[in-house]
């Protein structure tokens, strides 16, 4: 692959990404860590989900997963980075929408 394709496929990936994280913002779940969440007003059918800030930053969109971590809290779970976040709540995590 030529140095001018692999540009023009970086500049529509980038382009690609600015688009859809318009429909994120970062949202502070109480007591717990910082993750972005779909806006309501774009979500288009898509149910509520929150995404790995870490991974965010980098461009790259990774669901959190909900598991309980040895002291019975809820912790978001990221698959590709593998940041594990305690959200010192406990019981089932409600992801929500944002506005």
């Amino acid at each position: 692959m030529s140095t001018i394709e692999e540009l023009k496929r970086e500049a529509m990936r980038k382009e690609n990404w600015e688009g859809e994280s318009k429909r994120y913002r970062l949202h502070a779940i109480p007591s717990g860590p910082n993750v972005f969440a779909l806006k309501e007003s774009v979500a288009e059918g898509e149910p509520p989900h929150y995404l790995c800030a870490n991974c965010f930053t980098r461009g790259q969109k990774s669901y959190l997963a909900s598991a309980r971590n040895i002291h019975s809290f809820t912790a978001l779970v990221c698959s590709v980075c593998s940041a594990n976040m305690d959200t010192r709540f406990r019981g089932e995590l409600n992801m929500d929408y944002v506005q």
